[in-house]
This record gives structure tokens, C-alpha cells and sequence, in this order.
């Protein structure tokens, strides 16, 4: 049980801020962008924090839909993520280091690095099989492709192909299309898709819930 604690206390502190101090301000200190040096600090102790509670949304969005192995390195990726943050800004404090322009710089370079990190990851799943992503819905998944790599996973096989327009979509797929894979890789085909329950739990244990997903059930190959 304390280990289940301390797993879920990690899941959820990941991304909240560790080495490197966010300098705190008096509760009646404004922000002001072209004010003292204490309103600016303000200003980026409060950019700061909203990029901190975006990137922690994002984060846990994506976390809670994965299991397994793959769930691990994410974990393991953030983790190593903010050890690169904090020391990245606290080398771009050192520029007034012991100065009152330091908590300044400190800050405003963890609201900036925070941002990226979010965007990074917005913009890697957007790439994945996501299943709220509207290119997934029915209307929006391609009817033809070539196949570029098939690998299993532990919820259903995954399916990398280029579509019609030379673009590289991630699709789920039945595990009946990875055990074709010799078959199918670099090879053009014509897809069929049928939608099917997915395993919708934390781990790859059978939990009883369940979500639909539309999956490749079948690639015709195309002569």
C-alpha cells in the first residue's frame, strides 16, 4: 500500500517545481512589466506558475492513458525534463549571480522552458493515437496507406503508415495486423476499420473498463 502511495504522490509531482526556487513575493506586490525589479519578478513568478498548471493538465492528460513500459520512460523522461530545467535556468542566473536581476532571470527562464516542454508534448501526441483527436474520428482516418512499421503494445498493435499525401499518421490497429507484419511493411494497402473496445485501465491488467476506439481490422494489400 505505501508503495501505491508513493507511486501516485510521484505520478502527480512530477512536473511541480524542485531545485531550482521560484523566488517568492509579498502577497501585495503587482505585477508591472515595466515597473521596479520586484514587480517584474512578480510578473514572472505569475507566468511562471500558469505554465507550471498547464504543463502539469497536459501531462497528467496523457499519463493516465498509458500503461506498462511506455508509461515508465514518460515518467522517466520528466523526471530527467526537470532536472535539464532547473539547471538550465539556474546557469542562465548565474549571468547576475548574487544580483537582484537573479530571481528574475531564474523565473522568467522556467516559465520559458516550462512552455516548451508543454508544447513538445502537445505536439508529440497530437501525432500518437489519441483517441480524442478528430483526425481519428471515422471521417478523418485515411482509407489507404503504406505500411512503415507495425509494433505491439500492450492495449492493441500499432500502425505507423503514410497516407495518400505522404503524411505519417499513428493508427491503432487489431493484434491480428501486427502478426501479418513480414507481410505488410513497405507495402501499399487499402484499409478497413471496425470500432472495437479498448482495455481503458492504468495498467495491462483487465480492470472491466473499457472505451471505444476505431481499429485497423484489416489491410488489403494493393498490387
Amino acid at each position: 500500500m505505501l508503495k501505491k502511495i508513493t507511486n501516485s504522490l510521484l505520478l502527480a509531482t512530477l512536473t511541480l517545481s524542485s531545485a531550482v526556487a521560484v523566488y517568492g513575493q509579498a502577497q501585495n506586490v503587482r505585477c508591472n512589466p515595466s515597473g521596479s525589479t520586484i514587480e517584474m519578478r512578480k510578473c514572472a513568478s505569475d507566468s511562471y506558475k500558469a505554465a507550471d498548471k498547464k504543463l502539469n493538465e497536459v501531462y497528467q492528460k496523457y499519463i493516465s492513458k498509458m500503461s506498462g513500459e511506455r508509461k515508465n520512460r514518460l515518467i522517466e523522461a520528466q523526471r530527467a525534463w526537470i532536472v535539464f530545467r532547473d539547471t538550465t535556468c539556474s546557469f542562465e542566473g548565474a549571468e547576475a549571480l548574487g544580483g537582484t536581476l537573479e530571481p528574475l532571470l531564474v523565473t522568467s527562464c522556467l516559465g520559458r522552458v516550462t512552455n516548451e516542454r508543454t508544447a513538445y508534448l502537445e505536439k508529440y501526441f497530437a501525432n500518437q493515437n489519441d483517441p480524442s483527436r478528430s483526425d481519428n474520428n471515422d471521417n478523418n482516418l485515411p482509407k489507404v496507406g503504406t505500411v512503415k512499421s507495425l509494433v505491439d503494445g500492450d492495449l492493441m498493435c500499432y500502425a505507423t503508415l503514410l497516407d495518400e499525401k505522404n503524411i505519417e499518421r499513428r493508427i491503432g490497429a487489431s493484434f491480428e495486423i501486427c502478426a501479418k507484419k513480414s507481410q505488410l511493411i513497405d507495402r501499399k494497402v487499402r484499409l478497413t476499420y471496425t470500432l472495437s473496445n479498448v482495455n481503458d485501465c492504468q495498467s495491462i491488467e483487465p480492470c472491466g473498463k473499457t472505451r471505444k476506439e476505431m481499429l485497423i481490422t484489416k489491410m488489403e494489400l494493393i498490387k
